[in-house]
């Protein structure tokens, strides 16, 4: 073992090579498979960043916690559970997996609310919301509306980060668009334009 690297860091390194041997021997060595790098990530969470589906059902299948979420802030920003990562990476092979072992849809980052349907809209991942939605994700969540800003649901997110794709998704399944008024500050104009010319604004 690399005396330099922390074990977690080892371990993340591992999962990113597939190097099954490699896991296998961290693990005897008592490094926790749920265990954060130095970055705040986890093994699941880098599985669901690769669409790694093989991965994550060895990890799962050897007691990570698929529902696991980070324990501080991630230095990287981001998602704090594996599904919401795979969201974000429009990672749906992953997603399928984690479902399957019945990770929770609607599990919200602890600091601020946001839901793996809303960085699936963040990053205007169709097929990531779509999947979600077909596995009942709460289309109306709201964030916890940080420093007095407006609570802002998949729909709002998506406006803001003009994701025409998962905008016009939410919207045929017939979403609440009054959110959008209370975000029209942080909508960019051209997608303000948009979204009047569709008579949602």
């Amino acid at each position: 073992m690399n005396d330099r690297i922390p074990p977690e860091d080892l371990l993340l390194q591992a999962v990113k090579e597939r190097s099954i041997p490699a896991i296998d021997e961290l693990l005897r060595l008592n490094v926790d498979i749920n265990s954060e790098g130095l970055i705040g990530l986890t093994p699941l969470l880098v599985a669901a960043m690769n669409n790694d589906a093989e991965m994550i059902e060895w990890l799962i299948v050897h007691g990570a916690d698929v529902d696991y979420h980070r324990s501080r802030p991630p230095l990287v920003g981001g998602p704090a559970t594996a599904l919401a990562m795979a969201a974000a990476s429009n990672a749906v092979e992953a997603m399928e997996t984690l479902l399957r072992h019945k990770a929770e849809v609607d599990l919200p980052y602890k600091d601020n609310g946001m839901t793996a349907l809303m960085y699936a809209a963040e990053k205007n991942a169709k097929e990531a919301a779509e999947r979600l939605i077909d596995a009942g994700a709460d289309l109306e969540a709201r964030t916890y509306g940080m420093f007095g800003g407006p609570k802002k649901t998949a729909l709002s997110v998506a406006a803001i980060n003009s994701a025409k794709e998962v905008v016009k998704l939410l919207l045929n399944r017939n979403v609440d668009a009054k959110p959008l008024r209370k975000a029209r500050k942080e909508i960019p104009a051209g997608m303000v334009k948009w979204l009047k010319a569709k008579g949602v604004l």
